[in-house]
């Protein structure tokens, strides 16, 4: 597992292949030359097996050198640091220094095997799609709108009408920070007068003391920081410049942006977000539609989302009226920075404190369900209509794209894999009781997702129906509103031959969700995934879509 800190120690180890596109020959020269190395030094590093680049560096400089060697095309990655390999001698002039003319066998066993052998074993090439391979998939225009006018006035008129609502909260607010600014500009003269001076002094200070309470209840939706979004992996774009180029492709296509940051989780779903006004754009692809979609149903799923940031004026109107609806559902649903620190409060040992925090805690649940959750309602009401008819072009978009076929394949797997991912949350649970926890829990779920039955994903639609702030529409509903198309993206194979090294891939989201839910686990503690199905029943056999 991954450390932050600095100062855990890690090897750098060369897995002995080559990223997509890199030739051996080319690679070997430019190593050469980068690092000037000997012939002797040279073989070894190329020997065709994993060897030890480094000993003994820290996270950031071990990352830093990774990304290096990654623009020569030589695949890499850290590994704890084992004191045992710094005490083998079977590599002359090595040391525990790190520096990059150190070279060994990356295990003990290799070290024993005689040069000449070593020499002979092949460059292993990287099995992952070539960036010309990818290109060649997608057409080379850009995707035509298909929205109307109609559709584009009705959701101006939608976007208006939310944007008085929102106008008409701001007004609430304003109002009642200038009633305290009037109450600490007018003095206790006015209660004096009405109720003498000691009642009136005392009067004045409840008023303003309730008056800036109801401010900052007010105010509070509109200042308070986010809780820090889950944690997602973000991907390397020189070693994955197969993921990288594949998202590029089909931002061309869609019209959008391309990505910058390309991030995995083991979600089943495609998110693309702009984390804050002028970041860039964020696109997050869950790993189990990664092992259990073809590239084809892939490209369709994100293409739907990156549709959704072109500059289409239809999808500008529909990031409006998204943008507002997210906000308000946040507002609603979501705790923030002040609620964390308002829980804080009421867990202090205080009775003070602790009553301070309860009030604020009554304050904030009244705003959000006389203010906050009335004006979601009316924004969803008036936004239905026309969020559903965005939500049918942007499957239209997709359809376009990759054909009916590859939609319809996409939604039921998709369905499949989130079925998949309530059973494998429920094996997690029952496993972590006995203290076992699965290596890879994206290939848990797409297992899971091949026995899911009828029900279960019946159950799973309507969950999907209840989304908080974009429109779900049934899936027949999707189903019979597509054209049937060919697609304009050429047949293509598996998507997991986008992304190299997808077991180590699966393994670092699969920490990283758990990680997120605080588990203190070790190595101990990790089970292989043949292991724990195994221990759970098993699971029953079916073709991938």
């Amino acid at each position: 597992m991954d450390q932050a800190t600095t100062g855990e120690r890690y090897r750098l180890v060369f897995l002995g292949e080559l990223l997509p596109g890199f030739e051996p020959a080319d690679t070997r020269r430019a190593f050469q030359g980068a690092f000037s190395v000997s012939e002797a030094h040279l073989r070894r590093v190329f020997a065709g097996g994993p060897v030890v680049i480094q000993r003994s560096v820290n996270r950031t400089a071990g990352m830093k050198a990774m990304r290096r060697l990654a623009t020569l095309g030589m695949a890499c990655e850290l590994q704890p640091f084992n004191p045992a390999y710094v005490e083998d001698a079977s590599a002359p002039g090595t040391g525990a220094s790190g520096r990059w003319t150190v070279a060994e066998p990356a295990r003990a066993n290799k070290a024993q095997r005689p040069a000449e052998a070593m020499a002979q074993a092949p460059l292993r090439r990287s099995r992952v799609y070539s960036t010309e391979q990818i290109a060649g998939w997608f057409p080379d225009s850009a995707l035509e709108s298909g929205a109307g006018a109609g559709l584009k006035l009705q959701a101006v008129a939608v976007l208006a009408l939310m944007g008085a609502g929102l106008t008409a909260y701001l007004l609430i607010v304003a109002l009642a920070a200038a009633g305290v600014v009037w109450l600490a500009l007018a003095g206790p003269g006015t209660f004096a007068a009405l109720a003498g001076p000691g009642a009136g002094a005392v009067l004045y200070g409840l008023a303003l003391v309730a008056g800036t309470f109801a401010a900052l209840l007010l105010v509070k939706p509109l200042v308070a920081a986010r809780l820090p979004p889950p944690e997602a992996t973000a991907l390397d774009p020189v070693r994955q410049r197969a993921a990288f180029q594949f998202a590029a492709d089909i931002a061309r296509c869609t019209g959008s942006p391309p990505p910058t940051d390309l991030r995995i989780d083991t979600g089943v779903r495609v998110v693309a977000e702009r984390r804050g006004t002028g970041r860039p754009l964020v696109l997050t692809i869950g790993m189990p539609l990664v092992l259990g979609l073809s590239a084809r149903a892939l490209a369709g799923l994100v293409a739907r989302e990156l549709a959704a940031w072109s500059s289409e004026p239809a999808m500008r109107l529909n990031r409006g009226i998204n943008g507002v609806n997210r906000w308000a559902w946040r507002r609603v649903f979501e705790a923030d920075l002040w609620d964390q620190r308002t829980d804080r409060m009421c867990d202090s040992e205080s009775a003070a404190v602790a009553a301070l925090g309860g009030a604020f805690a009554r304050g904030f649940s009244a705003v959000r369900m006389l203010l906050l959750k009335p004006l979601l309602a009316f924004n969803r009401f008036i936004s239905r209509g026309v969020r559903e008819r965005l939500s049918l072009h942007q499957d239209d978009l997709q359809v376009r794209l990759c054909g009916s076929d590859g939609f319809q394949r996409a939604l039921v797997r998709q369905r499949e894999l989130a079925a998949g991912a309530a059973q494998a949350v429920r094996q997690f649970e029952d496993g972590w009781k006995n203290r076992k926890l699965v290596d890879n829990l994206p290939g848990l779920i797409v297992q899971l997702a091949r026995q899911v039955d009828a029900d279960e994903l019946e159950a799973e639609s309507d969950d999907a129906r209840a989304a908080p702030w974009l429109v779900a529409l049934p899936h027949a509903d999707r189903l019979a509103a597509a054209r049937d198309a060919d697609g304009l993206m050429h047949r293509a194979g598996r998507a997991r031959r986008l992304f190299y090294s997808r077991r180590e891939l699966c393994r670092k989201v699969t920490f990283c969700w758990y990680r997120q839910r605080g588990l203190r686990f070790s190595d101990k503690h990790l089970v292989p995934l043949a292991d724990f199905t195994a221990s759970t029943g098993g699971v029953s056999e079916r073709p991938t879509r």
